[in-house]
C-alpha cells in the first residue's frame, strides 16, 4: 500500500514540475516574441545595471535563460543580447561635433571700448552619453581708436526723427579751454546729463550749417535778455551748430543727437527758451571744425 501511495505522490510531483517548466517556457517564449533585442527596448546602459535587459536570445547561445542584457558589464558576463555590439557599441559615445569658429565680427564701437562676437553651429548632436556641445557663441572686449572717422552723417530713420537741442556757442567752455573740464560747463546744470566724466576729449568737434525752414513765434518775440539769443532763429536764416566731444553719444556712433541728415528737414529746439522750436535743413557738414564765423548765429548741440 505504501508503495502505491509513494508512486502516486511521485507522479503528482513530477506532473507539477513539468507543468511549471512548461508554463515558464511558454511565458518566456511569449516575452521573447514581445521583446527581442536591445534595439527593441531601446536600452544601452553604462557600467553594470541588472535592470538593463530584454527578453531575447543571447550572444552566448544559452537557451535556458530568457533574459539578455544591454549594459556594459554584459561583455564580461557574456550574457549580452545578440545586437548589443551592433546597436550599443555603435551608438555609445557619440560626441557633439561643432563647426569651426567664424571670424570675429568688427568692433561694434568705432571709438573706444566695444564688443566683438563670433559663433559656431552644431554639425552633429551628442548621443548616448557622448560629450555635450560646448558654447556656440563668444564675446570679447575690443577697443577702437578711429575716433576721427566716426563723425560722418548717414541717412537713417532714427536721425530723421531726432530733435537737435541747441544753445548759443558761447556757452561751450570746450572752445576756450585747453583742458576741458565738463563739470565747469553748461551741461552739468542740465537735468538730462548725469553721466559726465572728468576727462580730456580725444575726438575733435564737427559742425554743420543749417537753413531755418520753420520757427515758432516764441523764438523771435521774446523780450527777456537771457532769451534774446533765440531771436536769430528766423525762417530762411542760416546758422551753424557745432557738435562738441562731450555732447557726442557713443551708442549713436560718436555723434550728436539731432544733427540731421544732409538735404533733409529735421527738427530743432532751443534749450531754456520755452516753446521755441522749429525745423531746419542740413546744408553742409564739416569735420574737425568749430562754429566761429556766424557770430550770434553760432550754436552748440546739447
Amino acid at each position: 500500500m505504501w508503495k502505491s501511495l509513494s508512486a502516486v505522490l511521485f507522479c503528482f510531483i513530477l506532473s507539477v514540475v513539468l507543468y511549471s517548466s512548461l508554463t515558464d517556457a511558454q511565458t518566456a517564449q511569449r516575452t521573447v516574441n514581445r521583446f527581442q533585442t536591445c534595439r527593441d527596448v531601446n536600452f544601452c546602459c553604462p557600467g553594470r545595471n541588472n535592470t538593463c535587459y530584454a527578453f531575447g536570445p543571447r550572444r552566448d547561445g544559452n537557451v535556458n535563460e530568457s533574459k539578455c542584457f544591454c549594459d556594459d558589464n554584459c561583455r564580461a558576463m557574456n550574457d549580452c543580447c545578440i545586437d548589443h555590439e551592433s546597436y550599443c557599441e555603435y551608438q555609445r559615445g557619440q560626441d557633439c561635433v561643432l563647426s569651426t569658429w567664424t571670424e570675429w565680427s568688427k568692433c561694434d564701437s568705432q571709438c573706444g571700448k566695444g564688443i566683438q562676437k563670433r559663433k559656431r553651429h552644431v554639425k552633429e548632436s551628442a548621443a548616448h552619453g557622448g560629450k555635450p556641445c560646448g558654447h556656440q557663441r563668444q564675446k570679447r572686449v575690443c577697443y577702437n581708436e578711429n575716433c576721427e572717422d566716426v563723425q560722418s552723417v548717414e541717412y537713417s530713420a532714427r536721425e530723421l526723427r531726432e530733435v537737435g537741442r541747441i544753445l548759443p556757442a558761447e556757452f561751450g567752455i570746450y572752445r576756450t579751454s585747453e583742458v576741458y573740464n565738463p563739470l565747469k560747463g553748461i551741461r552739468k546744470n542740465l537735468p538730462f546729463f548725469t553721466d559726465l566724466k572728468n576727462e580730456v576729449p580725444t575726438v575733435t568737434a564737427y559742425c554743420g550749417t543749417y537753413k531755418i525752414t520753420e520757427s515758432s513765434s516764441k523764438c523771435t518775440n521774446t523780450t527777456q535778455d537771457n532769451h534774446s539769443w533765440a531771436n536769430v532763429l528766423k525762417i530762411n536764416a542760416e546758422v551753424c551748430a557745432e557738435c562738441q566731444p562731450f555732447a557726442m553719444h557713443k551708442h549713436f556712433g560718436m555723434r550728436c543727437k539731432g544733427h540731421g541728415v544732409p538735404g533733409k528737414v529735421t527738427r530743432w529746439r532751443a534749450i531754456d527758451v520755452p516753446h521755441c522750436s522749429g525745423k531746419w535743413e542740413l546744408k553742409t557738414i564739416d569735420r574737425a571744425c568749430t562754429c566761429n564765423v556766424h557770430q550770434n548765429k553760432d550754436f552748440i548741440f546739447i
